[in-house]
């Protein structure tokens, strides 16, 4: 809670995605089953919302179930993490449509990490509009200091830079910027991401969210289009 309220006083939200894949079973916070999980989201968000008074965090659910949803007034945003396997660009709207019926309420839908990246035009076609994707690292993304093909080719992603559906990093605009200069000089992380958009896609390395919503993202490396 202390290092939020730091990000909160240097005026950045956060994309808040605790206690994820619930449902799967393979993390301790899931071993009790869905009400022993609804009930340590709902103590989680009482702790930092109301004891610690952190205000600068947007909820994201991700436990990936219905039964296991803690209710629309504690959350703001529904997650899926996806891993279809190798070379399947299907947009999963399936898992699009099943998330957005979880509340009573229609979220923001977003595919909070993915294997392989969707085909852009299918998603646009069937209107699965994921709000954004993360491809997670690894083998999924780089062979060694290389772009690996072994789950997205070089094709798929290229077509995702090039849609007009999508945003990448360099076509945002820079309202932020001056914030990741001052967290920088701070030393507030070792590397930091800024990014702000108002449409439904991004690509695949960043974590992005909609709505004019700073969104910062630490990590140690990244690359960028393959040639």
């Amino acid at each position: 809670a202390k290092q939020l309220k730091r990000l909160e006083k240097a005026g950045v939200p956060i994309i808040w995605r605790p206690l994820h894949e619930a449902s799967g079973g393979w993390f301790w916070w899931g071993a009790q089953g869905p009400d022993a999980y609804k009930k340590l989201w709902k103590y989680l968000y009482n702790e930092l919302t109301n004891t610690y008074g952190c205000n600068n965090l947007i909820w994201v659910y991700n436990g990936q179930s219905a039964d296991w949803y803690p209710g629309d007034e504690y959350v703001d945003i529904v997650g899926e993490d996806i891993y279809p396997g190798n070379h399947v660009y299907d947009p999963q709207v399936s898992r699009f449509k099943q998330a957005i019926n979880y509340g009573s309420k229609t979220k923001i839908t977003a595919l909070t990490e993915n294997g392989c990246i969707f085909d852009i035009d299918s998603a646009v076609s069937i209107n699965a509009l994921w709000c954004w994707f993360m491809t997670w690292g690894n083998e999924f993304t780089v062979n060694g200091s290389n772009y690996s093909e072994k789950y997205t080719e070089k094709s798929v992603i290229k077509k995702m830079y090039a849609s007009k559906y999508s945003l990448t990093l360099g076509s945002l605009p820079k309202i932020y910027w001056h914030k990741l200069k001052t967290l920088r000089q701070a030393n507030t992380c070792r590397s930091v991401f800024v990014t702000v958009f108002s449409l439904r896609y991004f690509w695949y390395n960043y974590h992005t969210i909609s709505e004019h919503i700073l969104l910062l993202y630490s990590t140690g490396s990244s690359i960028g289009i393959p040639s």
